[in-house]
């Protein structure tokens, strides 16, 4: 399969196309094309790879693409080219920064018929499938990760998503309000479920990702998690897996309750 990536900036290009060279060395399935617009001077590090100008002249010389881009403002548009297109589409963290936009993709794959999925990779580890199907039962739990609130790339958008895209794998869309508060670039939202809490909580300083209850926690791979989603798009692709559009969905409206409960002081704000 080749496979086409819109986005050169993001660090995450060069660690899917290493995903795939690694899982795949013979070439059964591999980044081909590139589309780097948003970092033109970096086309030169590009050795093996079609350099197209455009999304629209990448999308048709692949077989399906993976959206790179840091800003997540600008997926949607490109993620609905694609599926316009026919083509399968991975739509890399933040999946968008926006409610409408997210519901834009969700409604354009269903009309297409076109494969979709995305997000944070750490839910695709093993790790993170298996504990979806089997955590024990608590009163609360809490996601700790690496967050920069002011982030250039679009602020807690930019790994904050990490966060919301763990909490709606690992515990459900049926989340119902969220409450959160800033304190020296340190975010905690809590996240209210019908019998239990979900706290997120991240900081600007380098850290693991962390899942936490009252009598263990876990670890969770954000290194071999590359190779997690890769190989999770593939299956996508092919039509073995549904993709996860549904949940990237809720997990952008958690995202907007979060934004609008620390733009209001912590106010409570339901889902």
């Amino acid at each position: 399969m080749k496979i086409g990536v819109i986005g050169l900036r993001s660090r995450h290009t060069n660690f899917f196309r290493k995903a795939l060279s690694t899982r795949f060395p013979e070439g059964q399935h591999a980044v081909t094309h590139i589309c780097g617009y948003d970092a033109p001077e970096l086309l030169d590090t590009c050795g093996g790879l079609t350099i197209c100008d455009t999304p629209r002249e990448l999308i048709r010389a692949v077989d399906a693409v993976v959206i790179a881009l840091r800003e997540g403002t600008q997926h949607a548009a490109l993620a609905e080219l694609c599926l316009k297109e026919k083509r399968p589409v991975f739509v890399d963290k933040p999946f968008t920064c926006g409610v409408e936009d997210a519901v834009r993709i969700q409604k354009t794959a269903r009309q297409t018929g076109t494969p979709c999925t995305g997000g944070s990779t750490i839910c695709f580890t093993q790790e993170v499938l298996q504990l979806a199907g089997q955590l024990p039962c608590r009163s609360s739990y809490t996601l700790s990760y690496q967050a920069d609130p002011f982030s250039p790339f679009g602020g807690w958008y930019f790994y904050g998503s990490h966060l919301t895209d763990l909490c709606v794998t690992l515990f459900g869309c049926e989340w119902q309000s969220v409450a959160a508060q800033i304190q020296g670039g340190k975010v905690n939202a809590v996240v209210s479920y019908p019998r239990f809490s979900v706290s997120l909580r991240s900081s600007p300083t380098k850290q693991p990702p962390v899942l936490q209850m009252a009598d263990r926690s876990y670890e969770l791979d954000d290194q071999g998690c590359y190779q997690a989603g890769m190989a999770h798009f593939l299956s996508v692709a092919e039509g073995k897996t549904p993709g996860c559009v549904e949940k990237l969905v809720s997990s952008v409206q958690l995202m907007e309750a979060i934004l609008t409960s620390l733009r209001e002081g912590g106010r409570p704000c339901p889902g």
